[in-house]
């Protein structure tokens, strides 16, 4: 009797242990904080550098290729980026590689020809200037073929700095000297591309290592890295098409907004594209918060650790949109005329729903990946993403004739805040039992 109630004070001593906040998720934030500001950094600068040496037509139709890049860049990822963090946190060494080449190669088997079809839009819509705009849609939709999301999963964002930042980072920056040097722009995008190719080599010669397959207990007997056939590759896709489309339907809903103001209301498109930019900007610097509770959540280990890390996060995701709130209302009209050039006149009921959109943006992203995906709800965030576009998109073309950029931001943020709820009780439901049976991802333990 006693020895059982010392194993069992031993057990709950050791979990409780495993709960505490530990130094190295400062290091984690750290880590996902350099990889967003290298490439965040190298992006912005590539603007001016573009303009430089081309001129505003130039960059025009660098951003027009990079607009259908980004939309190719869905179907390159294949929505790995969304689920594959929770999917790889609960898998050991070996799955992890394995999961890593079938993405990889079923990204290559959609990316390459999604590709292919965007350039023929893009040039039939667009005809001038084939060689420019195509090199661009092309460096962009490459960035979907990163695996930023496997080392969210394994928690090692160091590994990410040093393996894929780094060589695309050096590369924007020749890519910058180039241009400003006076080489013609199509150079200085081929290294771009380059580099983001050449990062992709190194993470498929060391993904064995870096997650640890090589490790003995990895080694063990039944836990061989599978060979992939084609077969195989078409199932991972199939099981990717939750995150997949709900990606697609995202990138929508964040670019239809302004294509709707720019054809209704010309006259706000000013006021609404620089909030457009404002909440983008926000969105990447909350990437690294993101990054570390979309990893720390599936690494509980047990279904009841997922659970309990799960509630905690939609709790700290409350309470850091709140700080969001504050922040923005306090820095948004210093952000407005820095960004704006004070040039554009700020409005204190735009700063407003500007405040609270980021806020809903911050609050959206944490629950649906730290909270929704670890418990299994690939297919309810589609539906709640499907519901909150919809009634957004509707919103946004019903307020903006009478309330111009305002009233298409209302719209944006009615269609997020609806997003969150109907995510919100899928998180509820699953958590007592009652929603779709999806099995909850667990870390799998090598058979001893």
């Amino acid at each position: 009797m006693r020895s059982t109630s010392a194993t069992t004070l031993t057990a709950e001593l050791t979990e409780a242990t495993a709960e505490r906040p530990r130094p190295r998720s400062i290091s984690l934030v750290i880590g996902y904080a350099l990889t967003t500001l290298l490439l965040g950094a190298g992006g912005l600068l590539m603007v001016p550098a573009i303009v430089f040496a081309g001129g505003p037509d130039a960059w025009a139709t660098v951003a027009l290729g990079q607009a259908f890049g980004i939309i190719t860049a869905v179907f390159v990822g294949y929505g790995w980026a969304l689920t594959g963090p929770a999917m790889i946190a609960a898998m050991n060494g070996s799955e992890q590689v394995a999961e890593f080449r079938k993405s990889l190669l079923g990204r290559l088997l959609i990316g390459l020809p999604s590709t292919v079809v965007s350039l023929s839009l893009l040039w039939w819509m667009f005809p001038d200037d084939k060689g420019l705009s195509g090199l661009s849609l092309v460096g962009t939709a490459a960035a979907g073929l990163s695996s930023n999301w496997v080392f969210v999963g394994i928690s090692k964002p160091f590994a990410l700095l040093w393996t894929e930042t780094v060589p695309r980072s050096l590369a924007t920056a020749v890519a910058i000297i180039l241009l400003y040097s006076g080489t013609n722009i199509e150079a200085a995008l081929s290294v771009q591309l380059c580099g983001m190719l050449t990062a992709v080599g190194i993470v498929s010669l060391r993904i064995k290592k870096l997650s640890g397959a090589a490790s003995a207990v990895s080694a063990t007997v039944g836990y061989e890295i599978p060979k992939l056939r084609f077969g195989v590759i078409i199932s991972a896709l199939r099981t990717q098409g939750h995150g997949m489309t709900t990606s697609l339907i995202s990138v929508v809903y964040i670019t239809v907004p302004l294509f709707i103001v720019g054809l209704i209301a010309p006259g706000a498109l000013p006021v609404f594209a620089l909030a457009d930019k404002i909440q983008k900007q926000f969105m990447s610097l909350i990437a690294p918060i993101v990054s570390v509770a979309q990893g720390w959540v599936p690494n509980g280990g047990t279904r009841r650790r997922i659970l309990k890390r799960s509630r905690q996060a939609m709790l700290v995701s409350v309470v850091l949109a709140l700080v969001a709130f504050a922040g923005i209302f306090v820095t948004g009209p210093w952000l407005w005329g820095l960004l704006g050039s004070s040039q554009i006149e700020f409005d204190p009921t735009v700063g407003i729903v500007l405040a609270a959109l980021c806020a809903a943006i911050l609050l959206e992203r944490l629950v649906s990946r730290a909270c929704l995906i670890p418990l299994g709800g690939s297919r309810q965030l589609v539906y709640a993403t499907t519901l909150g576009s919809i009634m957004g998109i509707a919103l946004s073309l019903v307020l903006l004739p009478v309330m111009a950029a305002v009233g298409a931001l209302i719209g944006v943020l009615v269609g997020l805040g609806l997003t969150i709820f109907v995510e919100a009780i899928a998180v509820f439901l699953l958590h007592r039992g009652a929603g779709p049976r999806h099995r909850m991802p667990t870390r799998r333990r090598p058979a001893r």
